[in-house]
């Protein structure tokens, strides 16, 4: 645990608040200089009993405001300072960049927009992750960067359906070498990932009927040898009705890497849950990141100690004013 505003937050609060005790010490000693009466044989009342349990409980209770409000204090102070402590659930939810990769050439064109969908529910259950989105047909386009904005994440894929319905995406007709080029599109989205030296868990989630129409640069093996070895998972996703010889060629391809085929079904991935299961799994490795971003504020239990030894000091003076009366 640290304290973020340390050290001049805390000086100033030590020091204000010393103040503040000198100040109300000093008339107290004033008065009780200036306020005595004089009284012969005081002895001879110190010794009665009375005396000594009137005095012995009021230095009682003297004494546990004092710890109380000392605690107190010390409290508010460290509060000043914010405490923070690292927050090591948000490394590892942000160690993973995964790349939607989706093939839009006009095999696919029926089952795009239930792919998208499919793709906003996954990223809502992949919610911290990077997560970014790649279009090809004869030539790769990135619709969106990397981000963990979940909003963005969800409203760029909304757009990107809107768009599919104004015909081809800008750019993902751009070669000539045919469409739908599953190979080029795959090294395409590996390209995505940034930071080449960060050592994180990398997913690529390639949503394809597997129908090549043309003569890619890169064959769908050679993709997958790449994703091989820069250690990237590449999870498939097929429509439901696509050629079964096809999603099975995919399906051996993509468990080079440690993945699988899932089918998609209207907007309902079969089961989601193994692309996410295949994503938590990966190695979570620690990553650099700012203080700003991986502290997280621990308030309440100093504000907790706080207000239970202010009221505890109050509940005591009030009982001494009780038994005093």
């Amino acid at each position: 645990m640290a304290l973020m505003q340390w050290p001049f937050a805390v000086v100033a609060a030590v020091v204000g608040l010393a103040v503040v005790i000198a100040a109300f010490l000093w008339p107290l000693r004033h008065r009780a200089r200036h306020s005595a009466v004089p009284l012969d044989h005081l002895d001879r009342l110190r010794v009665l009993p009375r005396y000594q349990h009137l005095v012995h409980g009021q230095l009682r209770r003297r004494l546990i405001q004092v710890v109380c409000v000392l605690i107190a204090a010390a409290c508010l102070v460290v509060l000043v300072g914010r405490p923070a402590k690292p927050d090591e659930d948000w490394q590892q939810r942000r160690n993973h960049d995964v790349v939607l990769c989706l093939d839009v050439s006009g095999s696919m064109s029926d089952v795009d927009h239930d792919v998208i969908e499919a793709y906003r529910k996954l990223a809502a259950r992949l919610d911290g992750n990077r997560i970014g989105l790649v279009a090809f047909d004869s030539a790769a386009v990135t619709v969106f960067p990397l981000t963990d904005d979940a909003d963005y994440i969800d409203s760029q894929l909304s757009q990107f359906s809107h768009d599919l319905d104004r015909g081809p995406i800008p750019g993902s007709r751009a070669g000539t070498s045919g469409s739908s080029l599953i190979g080029d599109g795959l090294t395409s989205c590996l390209q995505r990932f940034d930071g080449s030296d960060d050592q994180r868990g990398r997913t690529v989630v390639l949503a394809t009927d597997n129908q090549l129409s043309g003569t890619p640069v890169f064959s769908l093996n050679e993709a997958i040898r790449q994703a091989t070895k820069r250690k990237v998972l590449v999870q498939g996703v097929s429509p439901s009705e696509a050629d079964a010889t096809a999603v099975s060629v995919l399906h051996d391809a993509v468990a080079h890497t440690g993945g699988d085929v899932t089918l998609v079904t209207g907007t309902d991935l079969e089961d989601p849950n193994r692309i996410i299961t295949a994503v938590s799994d990966q190695e979570a490795r620690s990553t650099a990141a700012t203080a700003r971003w991986t502290q997280v504020d621990v308030v309440w239990p100093f504000g907790v100690l706080a207000l239970v030894c202010l009221v505890a000091a109050g509940a005591v003076d009030l009982k001494r004013r009780k038994e005093d009366s």
